[in-house]
C-alpha cells in the first residue's frame, strides 16, 4: 500500500512538473516588449593601404562603401603580390556634416530672407480673391 501511494505521489509530481513546463512555454512565447523595428544599417568601410598602395587602392582612396557592397581585398585590379590593404570601419557611410551652412544662414532670421509661403499664388483665382501683385 505504501508503494502504491508513493508511485501515485511520484506520478502526480511528474504531471505537475510537465503542466508547469507547458504553461511556462506558453507564457514565454509572447515577448513582454515587442521587438524594436530594425533600422537599416549604414555601416561602411574604407579601403586603406599602409603605404601608398597600388593604383587600384589610390583610385578608391577616401571612398566609403556600405559594408555589404565593399569590394574584396585584394582588389581585383591589385598588382601587389603581398597585398597589405585593410578595411577601416565607420558607423555611417557619410563623412562630415550634412547640413548646408549657406542654407542655414538664409533661414537664420537675419531679416534679409523673404518668406514666400504667405504670398499670393499663381492661379487666376488667387489674384481675384487676394489681389494682384506681391
Amino acid at each position: 500500500m505504501e508503494s502504491l501511494s508513493l508511485v501515485l505521489l511520484l506520478a502526480a509530481g511528474v504531471l505537475l512538473w510537465l503542466w508547469q513546463r507547458t504553461i511556462g512555454r506558453a507564457v514565454r512565447a509572447e515577448p513582454e516588449n515587442p521587438p524594436a523595428q530594425r533600422r537599416p544599417s549604414y555601416h561602411a568601410v574604407e579601403i586603406r593601404a599602409p603605404d601608398a598602395g597600388c593604383e587600384a587602392v589610390r583610385a578608391v582612396r577616401g571612398k566609403r562603401f556600405l559594408s555589404i557592397e565593399a569590394p574584396p581585398i585584394p582588389l581585383p585590379a591589385c598588382g601587389c603580390h603581398n597585398c597589405a590593404c585593410y578595411y577601416v570601419h565607420h558607423d555611417d557611410r557619410r563623412s562630415g556634416q550634412r547640413r548646408n551652412t549657406r542654407t542655414e544662414a538664409v533661414y537664420a532670421g537675419d531679416g534679409r530672407f523673404t518668406e514666400r509661403r504667405f504670398g499670393v499664388g499663381r492661379r487666376e483665382s488667387d489674384r481675384v480673391l487676394f489681389g494682384s501683385g506681391r
